[in-house]
């Protein structure tokens, strides 16, 4: 848990310089732009030294979803045995939609941005995305409601 907490305020420190008003979500933006049209414009104001960053990140990513993935897995499992292992396989499918946005990614910073990457990295990410948006709740009620069996007790 360390590890996924240290490696997000890592992110999230090292990816401050990304943002700008055509990305005001800084590397979520980048993941999210579609087009090369979209890409442009979250791209071009960034320099070289941004560029240099931002695939910093993408590779720092790669150990990130590892340990994200693991962390709400055992965290779905924790919460329910039999219902936990739906919600671990959507972590892990989550992670693995991660490390092929973070592909997608990388090939687009390394240049030079062709199609189809901007759309394969950005439903890749979707995908992740609402994945975690829908195993979040399920790890939050299953702690609150551990939280207050542990109260009545």
């Amino acid at each position: 848990m360390l590890v996924v907490l240290g490696l997000s305020i890592l992110v999230l420190i090292c990816g401050e310089p990304l943002i700008h008003p055509e990305a005001s979500w800084g590397i979520v933006s980048f993941e999210l732009v579609w087009t090369l049209e979209g890409l442009a414009r979250v791209m071009d104001p960034w320099t070289p030294a941004i560029i240099a960053r931002t695939i910093e990140i993408t590779w720092l990513d790669f150990v990130y979803l590892v340990s994200y993935g693991t962390l709400l897995a055992a965290a779905a499992l924790w919460v329910h045995k039999t219902m936990g292992r739906w919600f671990a396989w959507l972590a892990w499918i989550a992670a693995g939609c991660d490390a092929f946005e973070n592909l997608a990614g990388l090939r687009l910073l390394y240049g030079p941005p062709t199609d189809p990457w901007p759309f394969v990295m950005s439903c890749f990410a979707t995908v992740k995305f609402v994945l975690l948006a829908l195993i979040s709740p399920y790890l939050l009620i299953g702690g609150l409601i551990w939280i207050g069996q542990r109260i009545k007790k």
